[in-house]
């Protein structure tokens, strides 16, 4: 009477088992890489939306095109501000903001931590009524 598995049994089935890790694995790699980038994506959009608007409020300002970068860096600074620079600040999270413009319009490009991967963005700034665009254009790595 035949008592456990042989070790061809146990090599085989160690072997399928490598197999399906090897194919899978990559896989949830970069399905989490696009979630934690999108995560980051939205969290500044937010951010930046938001101080866009406060701005606004603040310096009595109708349009949100008309929001100057110091203006900006004042909202953000009671936030998570940690290093200024005259054209580009840091958030405390590694997160390099600067504002320019992108084809005429007004533009803030966050340039994210090198750890996490997943480069820059720019949220493009329209009129009072749309605010920032937190579509998928401007991105980069």
């Amino acid at each position: 009477m035949k008592r456990g598995f042989t070790l061809a049994e146990v090599l085989i089935t160690l072997t399928i088992i490598g197999i399906i890790s090897a194919l899978t694995l990559p896989g949830l790699r970069t399905s989490m890489g696009d979630r934690k980038a999108n995560a980051w994506y939205s969290k500044y959009c937010t951010i930046i939306d938001g101080a866009v608007k406060q701005a606004m409020f603040q310096n009595n300002v109708a349009n949100a095109t008309d929001v100057t970068f110091d203006q900006l860096k004042l909202q953000l600074q009671g936030m998570d501000v940690t290093e200024n620079g005259s054209t580009y600040f840091y958030m405390k999270d590694g997160t390099k903001i600067s504002m320019g413009d992108i084809n005429g319009v007004p533009a803030v490009r966050a340039l994210f931590p090198t750890n996490l991967n997943i480069g820059f963005r720019h949220y493009l700034i329209y009129n009072a009524l749309e605010g920032v665009d937190c579509r998928n254009n401007g991105q980069g790595n």
